[in-house]
């Protein structure tokens, strides 16, 4: 199995809320799912709050459709093809000994 892409935050500072009318194209399905559409040097990313794993301190994270369409895929990859962790081989859910 590939190694996961490397999650890349990009700064907000500089973005601004994209609406509909602004002529970027916005996936609303994101949105529906917590994403704010934010311009950035001319690019739309989705940003949202996320918790960093092992820690309870939440950052803004800003990645592209692709980025996030990405991880969506390693993380389907990483549970297979029946919900079960291939790296465990504990079926989702349960804890195995």
């Amino acid at each position: 199995m590939a190694p996961a892409a490397a999650s890349v935050a990009t700064p907000v500072g500089s973005g601004r809320t994209v609406r509909a009318g602004d002529g970027g194209a916005i996936n609303q399905d994101l949105v529906t799912r917590g994403y704010r559409a934010q311009m950035h040097d001319g690019q739309v990313l989705y940003c949202r709050r996320e918790a960093e794993t092992g820690t309870r301190l939440a950052s803004y994270v800003c990645r592209s459709e692709a980025q996030i369409r990405t991880l969506e895929e390693n993380a389907r990859q990483a549970l297979g093809p029946a919900g079960v962790n291939r790296t465990t081989g504990c079926p989702a859910g349960q804890v195995c000994r």
